[in-house]
């Protein structure tokens, strides 16, 4: 494991994780071959699940007021490769949608959380 890795290899081989077949072959295309570009995978899932968040309670109407009213009103929304913990809140007046992070340092080998979650409220 490189100090680049987050957390542990384990973590990432949880099935929920990978993106469908269909996405997997775009990711491909895009970056010439798979694992090429693990960070940006693992940001556009992160993006997927949102906007997926988002569009489920906005129903049929895709007008911009109503997809703004429910991004702008997201509550504790909890990412499949975020740290337990770490939840993704908006309102409209905070824009910020993750205000919590986890200490880690490495130990030789990987990262090692330690502490509690720290705030920023």
């Amino acid at each position: 494991m490189r100090p680049t890795d987050s957390c542990s290899a384990e973590f990432f081989k949880k099935e929920e994780l990978h993106p469908p077949p269909a996405w997997a072959r775009l990711d491909e295309q895009v970056f010439a071959g798979p694992g090429r570009a693990p960070a940006e995978l693992r940001h556009r899932l992160q993006f997927r699940v949102t906007i997926v968040q988002v569009l489920k309670p906005a129903g049929g109407d895709l007008s911009r007021e109503n997809i703004m009213r429910q991004a702008t009103n997201l509550r504790d929304l909890e990412l499949p490769m975020v740290l337990p913990g770490i939840r993704v809140s908006t309102s409209p007046t905070d824009y910020y949608p993750v205000q919590q992070l986890q200490l880690v340092r490495f130990d030789g080998k990987r990262w090692v959380r330690f502490g509690d979650l720290v705030y920023d409220e």
